[in-house]
């Protein structure tokens, strides 16, 4: 169990450091670039986790931007 908690913790902190370099990002071309190594539902998970936190904003047109402060 801890094991796949570390697991979801690396993924969600990958997928945040790619939108924090980016700045904003189209949320499908995201998906798309990861969607060999992980399920939508996963990287739902992450993304809702990451716009919970503060860190990702997501507008209607689904593009995440990087909300943070650096």
């Amino acid at each position: 169990m801890a094991s796949e908690i570390h697991k979801a913790v690396e993924i969600c902190k990958a997928l945040g450091g790619a939108i924090h370099s980016m700045g904003s990002v189209p949320e499908g071309l995201l998906y798309a670039t990861v969607m060999s190594t992980m399920s939508l539902e996963c990287f739902k998970q992450c993304i809702g986790l990451l716009i919970k936190t503060g860190l990702v904003s997501k507008d209607s047109s689904h593009v995440l931007h990087w909300t943070a402060n650096n």
